[in-house]
C-alpha cells in the first residue's frame, strides 16, 4: 500500500530583528499568519514574506513556512 499525503493547512513565519538584550544578545520576533493556501508556491510566500518584513522597521532575519498534512494509506 502507498502513503497518501493530503495537504491540510499551510502558514508563514516572518523572524525580524528586535533589538539586544540587557546581556547584548540578540533578540527576535516572530509574526504569524496561517490560513495560508497549502498550494502556494515557495517563491510566492518568500515574495510575501520578504515585503511584509520590508515594512517592519527593523532588519528580516527569516522567512518560516511550516506545512501540515494527512498521511493515509491507500
Amino acid at each position: 500500500m502507498a502513503v497518501v499525503k493530503t495537504p491540510q493547512e499551510s502558514r508563514i513565519g516572518i523572524k525580524v530583528a528586535n533589538g539586544t538584550s540587557a546581556s547584548g544578545a540578540a533578540q527576535y520576533k516572530t509574526l504569524r499568519f496561517s490560513n495560508v493556501k497549502p498550494a502556494s508556491s515557495d517563491q510566492d510566500l518568500f515574495d510575501v514574506g520578504a515585503s511584509i518584513g520590508g515594512l517592519q522597521g527593523a532588519a528580516l532575519v527569516a522567512i518560516i513556512r511550516t506545512d501540515e498534512a494527512d498521511l493515509s494509506n491507500e
